[in-house]
């Protein structure tokens, strides 16, 4: 098998050229890891060939951020705009720390091909670092890492000092390798040639890994001439792809946690692993918690352009950790054996990438010579690194009748969100590891208030923003807290402090409005579907019920679909009501309800 564009000629020169090696058809390299000292590691069997690595990805450096930044001040801009780099520099001083044995990163380290200068130079640095250290770094290119106007320095497929940046479409191995234990692990790789790939790139390794000679399988290397001692129990086995795996519901074993956030434990019953209850607001586990998804064994990315996979194929292939890349979520795929992982991309880049985000650090320990049943145990924990934190909060204004309060609310929930994001890094951070400089918080206000009108106002709600980022900015510049928080957004979900099922009982002009609002919604809500997909109300446009006859609730909703026809029918609008279906418009419709009858009550409706 060829690099993909490349002759077998021009395939074994350039891998010659990138320092790779080729024999018995795979191209293949040795580097070497420092002996480990006893003094490290409790003094046992196995000290020498047992483990431990970092897992990253999607590293995005120098991603512009360029809305995150809108309207920051000069200093909180410079932080965001550094926030990847200063990711990275956190990731190399875990990696120092920790005194890990090396560091894998799984594509897409840069976030566009023609990035910037700063991105190459911030690269080269923590490679050289490193590299000084004796931690080697393995790498795939994923498709952020396009080839088109490559930067020779940091972008070249090759082994050298400091580590591989594996091949572009061609799967490839490195073996590392300790003084006195011989090949303690086998790491496998592929790069994307191009932007996109259609390939299953994890069948196409796991092809090439199971026709590698008996002998390098078992970590001796001696049909490609390697001189590295014998390898006394079988090499901890690790694949790195950047891919899309299929998903299809849940498989996972029964008695397995939801949630292991921190730890991860191979070689343990389901469901040893520490578990903490799952959440979906700030304030609960879900910032910091691992996704454990589960995906169906059959599920594929059939179509995807990101090297589709599917998760049989990975957890079947005999590999003990597929190191993924690729998905910004953090999601652990299969546990306890193999352990599927997506780290995630460790520094956020809007709201949609909230939490606490970073990588796992792997500990392997080699099994048992002569044990039965013993594999590899591997411990796989969840190290946030990032600079800057994103998160989402509900605000709660029922009881705010002016601006100032509602201004003193969003200033409360930051601090609880700043409380809550240093006591979530607290406990699973390890040792040395900085908390982050920064969050970035979009806020929601929610409830019933007395200010309903007034908070759907732009003017008043930008206002209130406004003022918020100034009390928080004061806040930060006094030097008394940290990290600062900037309030990115402020979302509108109030509603008015109106009984609304009472005002469907008033014979009044407001009452018939509030109990024909109702009918609507409902017909709406119901989708009075047709076998053909087409909907009752839309049928009524056409004749079949017309709109509003003898308050039919098909008759009704035909009325509103009546008024979404001449939207549609507007050039400006066309695209934006395209999507619309029975459910947004009844949300529309309750909205519109609520709006109508807060101004009735008040008055407005008569002017």
């Amino acid at each position: 098998m060829v690099a993909e564009g490349l002759g077998q000629e021009g395939s074994e020169r350039a891998l010659k050229l990138a320092g790779w090696q080729e024999k018995a058809g795979i191209a293949w390299a040795t580097l070497e890891l420092p002996r480990r000292s006893a003094t490290s590691e409790a003094a046992g069997p196995g000290v020498e060939q047992s483990l431990r690595f970092v897992h990253a990805a999607d590293l995005h450096l120098d991603s512009p951020m360029k809305a995150a930044v809108r309207g920051m001040p000069a200093h909180l801009e410079t932080a965001v705009r550094d926030a990847t780099l200063t990711t990275l520099e956190r990731l190399v001083q875990l990696c120092l720390d920790q005194a890990v044995d090396f560091l894998i990163v799984a594509g897409d380290l840069f976030d566009q091909a023609d990035h910037g200068l700063r991105a190459s130079v911030h690269w080269q640095r923590a490679w050289a670092r490193l590299a000084a250290a004796g931690i080697p770094v393995l790498v795939v290119w994923g498709n952020h890492d396009q080839p088109s106007s490559f930067r020779p320095a940091t972008r070249a497929e090759g082994v050298g000092a400091g580590g591989a940046i594996f091949p572009r479409g061609k799967p490839a191995l490195v073996q590392l390798v300790r003084p006195g234990a011989g090949v303690v692990a086998e790491v496998w790789g592929i790069s994307y040639p191009t932007r996109a790939v259609s390939h299953d790139y994890a069948q196409r390794l796991i092809q090439v890994r199971t026709s590698v000679p008996r002998s390098l399988a078992a970590g001796r290397g001696a049909e490609l001439g390697s001189t590295v001692a014998t390898t006394v129990v079988p090499p901890l086995t690790i694949a790195v792809l950047h891919t899309q795996v299929g998903t299809a519901g849940s498989s996972m074993a029964a008695g397995s946690p939801e949630d292991p956030l921190a730890v991860l434990a191979t070689g343990s019953p389901a469901g040893s692993a520490a578990g903490v209850p799952a959440g979906s607001t700030v304030g609960s586990a879900a910032a910091v918690a691992t996704r454990v998804t589960g995906r169906s064994a059959s599920g594929s990315a059939a179509g995807s352009t990101y090297a589709p996979s599917r998760l049989d194929s990975l957890v079947q292939s005999g590999v003990d950790y597929w190191a993924l890349g690729h998905v910004h979520q953090r999601e652990v795929l299969h546990w306890p054996h193999p352990l599927v992982v997506y780290p995630g991309n460790p520094q956020g880049r809007d709201v949609q990438e909230s939490g606490l985000r970073g990588v796992y650090l792997v500990e392997a320990t080699p099994p048992t010579p002569g044990a039965a049943n013993s594999g590899w145990q591997l411990r796989a924990r969840f190290q946030p690194l990032q600079a800057v934190v994103w998160e989402r909060a509900d605000v709660e204004v029922s009881q705010c009748s002016q601006g100032e309060q509602v201004v003193a609310a969003v200033q409360a929930a930051a601090e609880r969100v700043r409380q809550i994001t240093q006591q979530q890094w607290a406990e699973v951070a390890a040792g040395g590891v900085r908390g982050p400089e920064g969050i970035i918080v979009r806020f929601c206000l929610q409830g019933r208030t007395a200010l309903y009108s007034e908070l759907l106002q732009p003017g008043f709600v930008e206002e209130v923003l406004q003022t918020v980022r100034d009390v928080l900015l004061t806040e930060g510049d006094s030097g008394s807290v940290a990290p600062w928080v900037w309030a990115e957004g402020l979302d509108v979900a109030v509603r008015p402090p109106l009984d609304v099922q009472a005002l469907q009982r008033e014979g009044s002009f407001v009452g018939d409005l509030a109990r024909l609002a109702e009918q609507v919604r409902k017909a709406l809500e119901a989708g009075l579907a047709l076998p053909d997909g087409v909907t009752q109300a839309e049928t009524a446009v056409a004749g079949e019920h017309p709109a509003g006859e003898g308050g039919s609730p098909a008759g009704e909703a035909a009325w509103v679909w009546q008024q979404l026809q001449l939207l549609r029918s507007h050039m400006g609008l066309a695209r934006l009501v395209a999507g619309w279906d029975s459910h947004t418009l009844a949300e529309l419709m309750e909205s519109a309800e609520l709006l109508a009858v807060d101004r009735l009550r008040r008055g407005e409706g008569e002017r």
